[in-house]
């Protein structure tokens, strides 16, 4: 048998709709922790932080989650035409058949099958119209909320 050395274990949950994610540390693996401060800059206390990204007209990563979302509506009409908003894109990664079946308030997803034409160049559609790489657009929303949750351990930390 073997054993795992760790410190702290951490799972991100990117949603369809909203993400988050969720961390324990070895020395008590059940005490599970969750940033609970989701748009607290913006007078909302959530869980959950909306799967949406901003990118700006030279393609680099702007924001993500509530800050995405307030920036973009803060733009006039013109500047936000220019930028790439990005929302509801993580069903790309499937097929749209998927089987499973219903117990109660729940779903048990038996079977969802990954798109067999996704590859790296697959592309997820802007609120604008252009396109760009689903696999950018995934990437900095993992890097987001893995920052994220390194600042929320280290604050922890030092508190």
């Amino acid at each position: 048998m073997w054993s795992l050395d760790y410190v702290l274990c951490a799972s991100i949950d990117i949603g369809e709709t909203f993400s988050s994610y969720g961390y324990s540390y070895s020395h008590s693996p059940n005490e599970v922790k969750i940033n609970e401060n989701w748009g607290v800059n913006l007078g909302r206390w959530n869980n959950k932080a909306p799967t949406a990204v901003l990118v700006d007209d030279k393609r680099n990563f702007v924001a993500f989650g509530y800050t995405a979302v307030e920036k973009l509506k803060q733009m006039d009409t013109d500047t936000a035409k220019k930028y790439l908003y990005f929302e509801r894109f993580k069903m790309k990664l499937f097929s749209s058949t998927v089987s499973g079946y219903f117990i109660g308030n729940h779903c048990m997803v038996l079977k969802s099958l990954f798109s067999q034409s996704l590859s790296l160049q697959t592309k997820v559609r802007a609120t604008n119209g252009e396109q760009m790489a689903l696999f950018y657009v995934l990437a900095k929303s993992i890097e987001y909320l893995k920052d994220h949750l390194l600042k929320m351990v280290n604050k922890t930390r030092v508190e």
